[in-house]
């Protein structure tokens, strides 16, 4: 569809979005999609070449930037949006959807390392950048847009514990964060 066919709301030209997990997947095809409807895109993924990988696939303009963070350290997920405030002056949308998988373990084959990879990553690091959008948004007067991808497992419970728990969370953190932040 045209730019100029969409509804006002939906077209994203001069919209600077960060999508995470754009590395690959669903992030990478997230991100080509945005470019392709003119949106500066930010490919975030912890594999830097990755996202190099991805920029290369959709910056025809320039105005697009691929960024290696790990979303699970609050403190560097703090200095990408700050680098993403000063180099475009805006966010207007963020995608969270860099997660890892859950390899199939019941409950009682999840030890503590895996349990807490699980969940830095799949919840703190969208929780981080989630706050990190929202400061950011806040801080420069837009009103924008949090996308989070989630799973089915986080409803049917089909997966590894510690992947559905984590996904479940994001289920109940995006609702608690409508009710909070949705008239902004």
């Amino acid at each position: 569809m045209e730019q100029s066919n969409l509804p006002e709301a939906m077209r994203l030209q001069d919209k600077v979005v960060i999508i995470t997990g754009a590395g690959g997947g669903i992030g990478r095809a997230m991100a080509v999609l945005f470019a392709a409807h003119g949106a500066a895109v930010v490919a975030v993924d912890v594999v830097a070449e990755s996202v190099n990988d991805t920029l290369a696939a959709i910056n025809s303009s320039d105005n697009c930037m691929a960024a290696g963070c790990d979303i699970s350290n609050g403190e560097k997920v703090r200095q990408l949006f700050a680098r993403v405030g000063q180099h475009y002056g805006r966010l207007d949308v963020l995608v969270n959807v860099a997660g890892i998988a859950g390899q199939g373990k019941a409950l009682s084959q999840v030890d503590d390392a895996s349990w807490q990879r699980m969940m830095d990553i799949n919840l703190n690091g969208t929780f981080y950048c989630t706050r990190a959008a929202i400061l950011l948004m806040r801080e420069l007067e837009v009103k924008g847009s949090i996308v989070t991808v989630s799973s089915t497992g986080a409803l049917s419970g089909e997966s590894a514990v510690h992947y559905d728990t984590a996904k479940g969370a994001l289920l109940s953190m995006t609702r608690s964060l409508a009710r909070e932040m949705g008239s902004q």
